[in-house]
């Protein structure tokens, strides 16, 4: 592990703690040459301090700490910044500064000097995982993909010629994600409650989520199934809704990174034993 990723690990260790952050913008300006980055973080750390709006003798000069840091900002984005950005996340996803919008159906917004919040499709943040469950016809793969790991090659499960990892486990791999928007939205009944429901098929409608994401859902209450939708999960506002969905989702990939790197240590275990295997069988004959 190199001085960059260990630092890198506490800043996702640590969401919420400037430090790490300035920690490792020091360390891209000293060690790694990058002075522009390292202002990057610099720059929206003290942003994220200034006040949306104040009021009072000190009320002009914090509008204007917030103007020039803003200009700041864009300047760093424009020279270069931009580039590094690209560099840390799939292709697909368009890297937008706070506040701005596209045409791109998969955003990703900095904040603090890393991306904080991302906007896509539940099958884009997933990739293959959602796509086996919910396309792939092939029962062996399928199963296998739940206990590993698959060797499937149909058009749901490879996109130019690799197994789709989906964003969601890239993107969270070196940025601290803590906000995830998809197409899923809570149903609002007609008392005023808002309900995700629970599916192993799938989903039909924009409240169902596939079961893998939905279990590990926090708060909200459980009712009992019905025909189709094995549990379904109560929150008393919408934002509480989307924010346990988007922290199920954060876990999910991070479990997935996990799951990956379990696989890829397997593999080259195996590859080692086998190579041992080889040279005695050599040194034998």
């Amino acid at each position: 592990m190199t001085t960059e990723d260990a630092l890198l690990a506490a800043v996702l260790a640590a969401p919420d703690d400037d430090l790490p952050r300035l920690v490792l913008a020091d360390h891209y300006e000293g060690e790694l040459g990058q002075p522009e980055r390292a202002e990057f973080i610099r720059v929206q750390v003290e942003m994220a301090k200034v006040p949306v709006k104040t009021f009072g003798p000190d009320e002009g000069k914090e509008e204007l700490r917030h103007t020039n840091l803003k200009r700041r900002e864009r300047e760093l984005w424009d020279a270069g910044v931009y580039a590094k950005y690209r560099e840390d996340v799939p292709t697909t996803v368009h890297v937008l500064l706070p506040g701005w919008t596209s045409c791109s159906p998969i955003e990703a917004h900095p904040r603090r000097g890393f991306v904080s919040e991302v906007r896509c499709t539940l099958v884009e943040w997933c990739g293959a995982v959602l796509s086996h469950q919910l396309h792939c016809r092939d029962y062996l793969c399928s199963s296998s993909y739940r206990m590993g790991g698959c060797e499937c090659s149909c058009g749901d499960c490879m996109v130019a010629g690799q197994q789709s990892t989906g964003i969601g486990p890239q993107i969270v791999r070196r940025h601290p994600v803590t906000r995830v928007l998809t197409d899923r939205e809570p149903h609002e009944n007609p008392a005023g409650v808002f309900v995700f429901n629970r599916v192993d098929g799938e989903p039909e409608h924009s409240s169902e989520v596939p079961a893998f994401i939905f279990d590990l859902m926090e708060g909200g209450s459980a009712e009992r199934p019905t025909s189709r939708t094995h549990t379904v999960k109560f929150y008393s506002t919408r934002e509480l809704a989307d924010k346990a969905l988007s922290a199920a989702l954060i876990a999910w990939a991070k479990a997935e990174n996990e799951r990956q790197k379990r696989r890829s240590d397997d593999k080259a275990g195996f590859d080692r034993i086998r190579a041992a295997q080889a040279r005695l069988a050599s040194t034998l004959s």
